[in-house]
């Protein structure tokens, strides 16, 4: 077959216990757009160098046997959107030319072997919605370039050896070793719909999340060492969901206020220092909440049975049960 006359455009072969070596020959054909080899544990090689192509959009090879470092020459596929890398047995650096993939929406490069640091071209990727590196063992001071990246939604860097913040984008962080407080700008981002920070050591006030409307519906802070009191700021998440607050070292009354939040389905507050009686003068709305943990603090009083009755969503096919025992 003469591959650079090949008319070829979608390759799908994910799962389809696909073995032997990737070659080169694959990255031949001259008009192929999609390459999907993802979820083939023996496939086996190195990523061969890549030909330069204005045509490829897609490129899946996660969840296969591919091994060594990741060539330069990826950042020659000048038109890629997507890359999934996951789950590989890639190591060594991630190379700088992976700031040539301008046009990229989505890079997912986590469950891996890299070192080092995150390359300094990544601001140069400004279509970047998700960006995943965790599980892998990258290190250093995480960049302030990720400000730059404003169609963020997601990035996640968890299971790594970071250890220091100079600015934080908004994004999934967890299970390193930060010890820095986290900048009041991460709750601000427009398009930002998960905040994931759990596991780290961060410590210091609650960062100032939702001063403005943003899309955020799940926020993860849990098992750090925040202080201080809940921030009234988190009001303005209209359309929060999950808010999760656990194993820290909060030091508040309870935020009744957070009942008006009309989308809140999980409350997570246990291990931390709450005080004083839940029961207060405000009304207690909660109306869709299914998941609510107070346990490990240091709150006092009685529970009024007004105050579950309002747990409607608590109820089979959220009816109101009168009659609690």
């Amino acid at each position: 077959m003469n591959l650079s006359s090949s008319s070829l455009r979608y390759v799908d072969l994910e799962s389809t216990n696909l073995q032997g070596v990737l070659t080169e020959s694959i990255f031949l054909l001259p008009n192929l757009e999609t390459l999907k080899l993802g979820n083939n544990d023996l496939l086996k090689g190195v990523l061969p160098k890549i030909h330069p192509s204005n045509t490829l959009l897609e490129l899946s090879i996660a969840h296969t046997g591919i091994s060594g470092e990741l060539p330069d020459s990826i950042g020659t596929l000048s038109s890629l959107n997507i890359l999934y890398l996951r789950g590989c047995q890639f190591s060594g650096s991630i190379p700088d030319s992976i700031g040539n993939l301008t046009h990229i929406t989505e890079l997912a490069l986590s469950l891996n072997h890299f070192t080092g640091h995150i390359p300094s071209t990544i601001p140069k990727l400004k279509h970047l919605t998700h960006l995943y590196l965790s599980d892998n063992s990258l290190g250093g001071v995480i960049p302030h370039v990720f400000s730059n990246l404003q169609e963020l939604v997601e990035l996640d860097l968890s299971n790594n050896n970071f250890h220091r913040v100079h600015y934080l984008h908004p994004y999934v962080t967890s299970r390193n070793n930060f010890s820095n407080s986290i900048p009041n700008c991460l709750g601000i981002m427009a398009n930002l719909t998960m905040l994931d920070i759990r596991s780290n050591n961060f410590s210091g006030s609650l960062p100032l999340l939702c001063t403005q409307s943003t899309s955020l519906t799940t926020i993860i802070l849990n098992g750090n060492q925040f202080e201080g009191s809940v921030p009234a700021s988190l009001l303005n998440c209209v359309g929060l969901e999950v808010l999760d607050l656990g194993n820290n070292a909060i030091n508040d009354t309870f935020p009744a206020c957070l009942g008006t939040l009309q989308e809140l389905q999980v409350l997570i507050l246990k291990s931390n220092k709450f005080h004083g009686p839940i029961n207060s003068r405000k009304k207690f709305c909660f109306p869709r909440l299914q998941i609510f943990d107070l346990s490990h603090n240091e709150f006092s009083g009685s529970l009024p049975a007004d105050f579950f009755r309002n747990f409607k969503a608590m109820t089979k096919n959220g009816t109101d049960k009168s009659d609690i025992r």
